[in-house]
């Protein structure tokens, strides 16, 4: 999810600068995120939940999500 976020963002394609994943995503996600100046927006476990993030935000990118 890192290299395809930072690709994005490299290319200007990530919406909003931001990658939506669930609880269940590790530490070290984030910090290479944070390292990367790209948000995070965290969700409850489950596609439904991270669909719906994907929609109130308007971001395009998000972990374990058909809507990627």
């Amino acid at each position: 999810m890192v290299i395809c976020a930072k690709h994005l963002k490299a290319k200007g394609r990530l919406r909003k600068n931001t990658l939506v994943t669930t609880v269940m995503s590790n530490i070290g996600l984030h910090k290479a995120l944070e390292e990367a100046e790209i948000n995070v927006v965290e969700t409850k476990v489950g596609d439904r939940y991270v669909l719906e993030k994907l929609l109130e935000t308007g971001a395009r990118l998000a972990e374990n999500s058909p809507a990627t």
